[in-house]
């Protein structure tokens, strides 16, 4: 007697089989990717079969120099490759159903490096697709799978995990481009999912190192690869350095299987088709109506309709999307068409979100021994007069107590002209010659926070713009350590004790202020 369990398996299997003798070819453009483990994708009655099994990766080298293969790496893949390669200036489509099979044992895992890219910093080694720039690690766009989150994108449901099993229709309608005329569209069984309008296509929007991107890094790749299919990323080469017991995730004994059918990559995709376009029409005609004057209602989303549309009523709180685009137009045409809209006060523009995105640049000494000097830098926006942020950490560790016993903060400004400073008590100056003339803020410790001696003294006699950016640090210190786990940059910070003290600013343990 067959048991249940064997006759749900084998059905499984039966459902997904596809036999090399009645193989089709694959679909115009694809091919069989070289690095594939040891089931090639088959297709067969237009629907192309993807199956990994545990362990059983390519050996092929790279070919890049590194002597790094798939199997050295932990990876499993069985995929299709895409010729010819997108260029920027192209405005493409790219679609297909895929289907996962249900019996999908990987739960993801939590990532800490994702928070503030995956919901919950629940994170996947498994994808279903990638789109990637032609530099080392510049992997853009990346379709995940998981049993716990399902089909996923830039951190958006795409399949819930209760439907895995089912079809889902899947486009990216993108225009390649490294400036403000690119956008990017992403529906799910044609409910968006991610867009992007006005900001390069070819940079990362969830750039931390499991996802193979370079955090801090600005890169501009001509060309962009697609890679459909099912592939596991392993732990990498290093795996025993971060504790792995092996490079390689484990796969379930009868492996993974995906399908795909329908698959195209087709030219002169347009973001707003004749029903986004009516839609734009509709929104002018409403706030035209309302007083707040667009010009005529021609159904393009312009600047002066944009800013109407995020200002002319005041609207209850969290019912305004953040921004007026392809996948928002629908709820801000039913928000100016609802009763009563005309008769509530003017609105104003929303506060520019405060986003951060530092770095470590440089390090002097990364020993728990002795003085420690370590430099951060970065960006910011949403934060009036602060653009870009430049400090110096400087600091004495002691690991017996695992605190620092002094630390101070260097402004890297040059404050030559501002003889006023040294009146401050608890603020020295730092001559570095050719360098500049600095400004360092002592801190004293007590108990769990670290103070800033003479802020507020040490502020009023900056020059405008370096009181504006020591104000911002003073006072957004934890934003900054949280800025740097959600990007993914602290582990990047090499000294362990500077990089604890940064971890426990960002849990809320610890307190950096004026």
């Amino acid at each position: 007697m067959i048991r249940p369990a064997v006759t749900a398996l084998l059905l499984t299997l039966t459902l997904f089989a596809a036999s090399p003798a009645m193989a089709d070819p694959h679909p115009k453009g694809f091919e069989a990717h070289k690095f594939n483990g040891s089931v090639a994708p088959v297709t067969e009655d237009g629907v192309t079969t993807f199956r990994i099994q545990d362990g059983e990766c390519s050996k092929v080298d790279f070919g890049d120099g590194r002597g790094e293969s798939d199997c050295l790496n932990g990876t499993v893949r069985s995929v299709l490759g895409h010729s010819p390669q997108a260029e920027l200036g192209q405005t493409l489509e790219y679609r297909f159903d895929v289907r996962v099979d249900p019996s999908l044992a990987y739960e993801g895992y939590l990532n800490n490096d994702s928070a503030g890219h995956e919901p919950g910093a629940w994170d996947s080694h498994l994808w279903l697709a990638s789109w990637e720039g032609t530099f080392l690690h510049n992997f853009i766009y990346i379709l995940k799978v998981s049993k716990k989150a399902g089909i996923t994108f830039a951190g958006q449901v795409c399949q819930p995990p209760e439907k895995l099993g089912d079809w889902v229709s899947f486009s990216m309608k993108v225009k390649w481009g490294g400036d403000d005329k690119a956008w990017v569209a992403v529906t799910c069984d044609d409910r968006y999912v991610f867009a992007s309008e006005g900001a390069p296509s070819n940079v990362a929007p969830n750039c931390y190192v499991q996802n193979q991107c370079v955090v801090g890094e600005v890169r501009n790749p001509k060309r962009l690869l697609f890679i459909p299919g099912v592939k596991m990323s392993g732990w990498g080469h290093s795996w025993k350095d971060i504790g792995k017991d092996s490079a390689f995730i484990p796969i379930q004994p009868e492996g993974i299987t995906a399908q795909m059918r329908n698959m195209a990559v087709t030219s002169g995709a347009v973001l707003y088709g004749p029903a986004e376009t009516a839609l734009v029409v509709k929104l002018q005609e409403a706030l035209n109506a309302l007083g707040c004057d667009v010009g005529k209602a021609d159904g393009v989303p312009g600047k002066k309709t944009r800013l109407a549309a995020l200002t002319c009523r005041k609207l209850a709180d969290g019912a305004m999307p953040a921004q007026l685009n392809v996948a928002t137009v629908q709820t801000f045409v039913e928000l100016y068409a609802a009763d009563g809209v005309a008769d509530l006060p003017p609105g104003e523009l929303p506060p520019e979100p405060l986003v951060i995105h530092v770095h470590q640049s440089a390090s002097e000494n990364d020993s728990l021994e002795g003085q420690m000097a370590t430099s951060i830098i970065g960006t910011v926006s949403g934060a009036p007069g602060v653009e870009e942020l430049g400090l110096l950490l400087i600091g004495e560790y002691n690991a017996a107590r695992g605190r620092f016993d002094w630390l101070n903060l260097l402004l890297l400004d040059d404050i030559a002209k501002q003889t006023g400073v040294k009146d401050c008590p608890g603020v020295r100056i730092e001559d570095w010659g050719n360098g500049g003339v600095h400004a360092v803020v002592d801190f004293s410790v007590l108990g769990k926070s670290y103070f800033a001696k003479s802020a507020d003294c040490l502020i009023s006699k900056l020059p405008e713009n370096t009181a504006r950016e020591a104000e911002f640090v003073l006072t957004n210190f934890g934003d900054i350590a949280r800025s740097m786990v959600a990007d993914g940059t602290l582990p990047g910070v090499t000294h362990p004790g500077l990089r604890g003290l940064l971890e426990s600013v960002a849990a809320g343990d610890i307190t950096i202020q004026k």
